[in-house]
């Protein structure tokens, strides 16, 4: 009999015959409720599909195949069940990397969520989202912060719920570690000794969390958009309002053109509307890299933590 994995993240109860512990802790809970299986098994994907950079998608009614080159394929059906079919010797870390990204991302929008490419932590018992493009500086704040006393709740994907028209809106946890680059490490003074090294990228590290990480999912208090101050942009926090609010938070859905072959851009793009509506969104013009690095995210949590805009 095949051995199973229990596990709980992203909102959900997962039981997979693939170890994940970039999840969490397993959690063998007899006779728990399972919202997702993870099994083992041939898939095909059919003429006619669409490549989207590295992946490779077709879409039939409530099932989703996705092909990564080198990596395999999976098939991820109507939010409950995904079926890997692993290309012959390729690591566990790479198969991870797409299954606990991308491959999610898919069954977060089949289960109705809104997927965010953003990390999170949580603040006055409110969960803070922050977001930007790759090198914006999200890891390395989510880790700053959690250092000081902050507990995160995910890294690089957060579930986002509406609960009905003018219900709450509210994260769920994702991934107990973080990706860091050795010079994040360095400036935080932590040792690369002990932590394991991404095999697919150099000099950067995954990075476990502590004990006491967010499990249960949190009311979403703001969004922050970090971006380069370059091109005339003000220095510092500013509040968006209107289409830029809107611009900023459907600009950081996660791998949303999958969402869009799904049938769901009016859905989100509709969901971005409703959050710019009731969420803070704030733009951190920041400068790139990490020479004023603690100054900025002293000044980020100074804001985060106020209670103006609760």
């Amino acid at each position: 009999m095949t051995e199973r994995y229990f596990y709980r993240g992203f909102g959900l109860s997962f039981a997979s015959v693939i170890p994940m512990p970039s999840i969490g802790p397993t959690q063998r809970v007899s006779g728990q409720h399972i919202d997702v299986t993870v099994d083992l098994g041939r898939v095909h994907l059919p003429d006619g599909a669409v490549t989207m950079g590295d992946l490779t998608i077709a879409v039939s009614g409530d099932v989703v195949l996705v092909a990564i080159e080198e990596v395999g394929r999976f098939s991820v059906a109507g939010g409950r069940r995904i079926v890997v079919d692993r290309d012959h010797g390729v690591a566990d870390d790479e198969l991870l990397l797409f299954l606990l990204g991308s491959v999610f991302g898919i069954i977060l929008y089949q289960r109705g969520y809104i997927p965010f490419h953003c990390n999170a932590v949580e603040m006055n018992g409110r969960a803070m989202l922050f977001c930007g493009d790759s090198g914006a500086g999200k890891s390395t704040l989510a880790a700053f912060l959690e250092m000081r006393g902050h507990r995160l709740l995910t890294d690089d994907v957060c579930p986002v719920m509406l609960q009905g028209p003018t219900g709450a809106i509210t994260a769920s946890p994702g991934l107990a570690r973080l990706k860091l680059w050795g010079e994040s490490l360095e400036l935080l003074g932590r040792e690369r000794a002990g932590l394991r090294q991404l095999p697919w990228q150099v000099d950067k590290y995954e990075m476990p969390l502590a004990d006491d990480r967010v499990t249960g999912d949190l009311p979403v208090g703001a969004v922050y958009h970090l971006r380069d101050d370059s091109d005339g942009r003000v220095h510092g926090i500013h509040r968006l309002a209107g289409l830029d609010a809107v611009n900023a938070v459907t600009a950081n859905i996660y791998r949303r053109r999958i969402g869009d072959l799904m049938g769901l851009a009016a859905i989100y793009l509709s969901g971005a509307v409703r959050i710019a509506r009731d969420i803070p969104v704030y733009s951190v013009n920041r400068k790139w890299g990490l020479s004023h690095f603690e100054a900025e995210a002293l000044a980020a949590e100074r804001h985060m933590g106020s209670s103006s805009f609760l």
